[in-house]
């Protein structure tokens, strides 16, 4: 696959952005941005890498282990490796975050699953397939 082909994409009405893929880090980061639709979110998941997230507009509801937090534009949230997580748009109003993953690779993750395309909504196992390639486990 051409990285630059996959820059740009959407996943579950998310519009994912990659900013920097983990190859162009020597694997140290991804940086990637997500347009958050009203009602729209990821579901929970656990990843082996850690995450900061920065909200650039809007408003988003994290899950981090057993505590939910509201972020606004301009709040910054860090979320360590192997803690269940998802974020939320609750809101009327779109909303974009910046997820800063470490180690990088996360984006492959992302990549994967819009190549699976619309059957991945359907099919479970081939969701927990690509997740355990990756690394994530889909809670």
């Amino acid at each position: 696959m051409n990285q630059d082909d996959e820059r740009e994409f959407t996943l579950t009405g998310l519009t994912i952005r990659i900013r920097l893929h983990a190859a162009d880090s020597n694997g140290t980061l991804s940086v990637i941005e997500e347009q958050l639709p009203p009602g729209t979110g990821s579901p929970l998941h656990k990843i082996r890498a850690d995450a900061t997230l920065y909200v650039i507009e809007g408003q988003v509801t994290i899950t981090r282990g057993d505590t939910t937090i509201s972020a606004s534009a301009g709040d910054t949230i860090f979320i360590p490796r192997d803690t269940p997580r998802n974020v939320a748009n609750t809101t009327a109003s779109s909303a974009r975050i910046l997820v800063i993953v470490v180690p990088g690779g996360y984006e492959q993750f992302l990549q994967a699953l819009h190549q699976a395309g619309p059957r991945l909504m359907e099919d479970r196992q081939l969701l927990e397939a690509i997740s355990a390639r990756y690394g994530v486990e889909v809670l």
